[in-house]
C-alpha cells in the first residue's frame, strides 16, 4: 500500500511544516514531511515515529523548497512502513524503514506554523493512495464436530479413514475456511 502527496512548500517562518502520516493515536503513528528549523539546519525532509508513546525522528537537511513529494509504503506482511521524499516525484530517497503493526490506522495530511502561528505556505497538488502488490490471501482450515480421527491439511483436504468401530454410521463434517485480511470473512460448509 503506498501513500503519495504532491506539494509545493514555500516557508516564511522558523517551524513551518507540512507533513504525510499514517496514524493510528496519539501514541502510535508515522509521518514524513518537510520542515523549516533554523536551529536543525533550515529546510529538510523528516521522519517521525511514535510506537507506544516512544518518539524518534530523522532530519535530511535540503538546499530549496519548492516541489515536494512525499510517499509511505506499507507492506501488508511484515508491517514494514517506508518513508520516502522526491524533488522530482520520480526519484525516490527512502529517509527511513520501521516496522510497525497498526490496527485501523488513517492517513492524515497535516501543516503548522510552529510558534510563530503563522502557516506556511503550502498547496496541495494531489494525494494518492496505491495499492499494488497486494497482499496474498492466507486460509486457515479447521474441522468442527468432525469424526476423533479425521484432519484437514493447511490446503483444505479432508483426510478420514474410518476405524471399525466408526461404521457403519452416518457423520457430518463440518469445515470452516478463514482469511487473513482486516477484518477476517470466513466460510462454513
Amino acid at each position: 500500500l503506498s501513500a503519495r502527496l504532491n506539494l509545493t512548500f514555500t516557508p516564511t517562518a522558523n517551524f513551518q511544516q507540512a507533513h504525510l502520516a499514517l496514524y493510528q493515536n496519539d501514541d502510535n503513528y508515522t509521518q514524513v514531511g518537510m520542515v523549516f528549523n533554523t536551529f536543525s539546519g533550515g529546510l529538510g525532509v523528516t521522519s517521525d515515529l511514535e510506537v507506544g508513546g516512544a518518539f524518534s525522528t530523522t532530519f535530511l537537511a535540503l538546499g530549496a523548497s519548492g516541489n515536494i513529494a512525499l510517499r509511505l509504503d506499507r507492506n501488508l506482511l511484515n508491517n514494514a512502513i517506508t518513508e520516502l521524499y522526491s524533488l522530482d516525484g520520480t526519484n525516490w530517497v527512502t529517509i527511513a524503514t520501521v516496522g510497525q503493526a497498526f490496527a485501523n490506522p488513517r492517513f492524515g495530511i497535516w501543516t503548522g506554523g510552529g510558534n510563530t502561528g503563522v502557516m506556511p505556505p503550502c498547496d496541495l497538488q494531489r494525494f494518492d493512495v496505491v495499492v499494488t502488490n497486494s497482499a496474498p490471501v492466507a486460509l486457515t482450515y479447521a474441522l468442527i464436530n468432525a469424526p476423533s480421527n479425521a484432519t484437514i491439511s493447511a490446503n483444505g483436504v479432508i483426510t478420514w479413514t474410518p476405524t471399525e468401530s466408526q461404521g457403519p454410521s452416518t457423520n457430518v463434517i463440518t469445515t470452516v475456511v478463514t482469511d487473513n485480511g482486516l477484518p477476517s470473512a470466513s466460510a462454513t460448509n
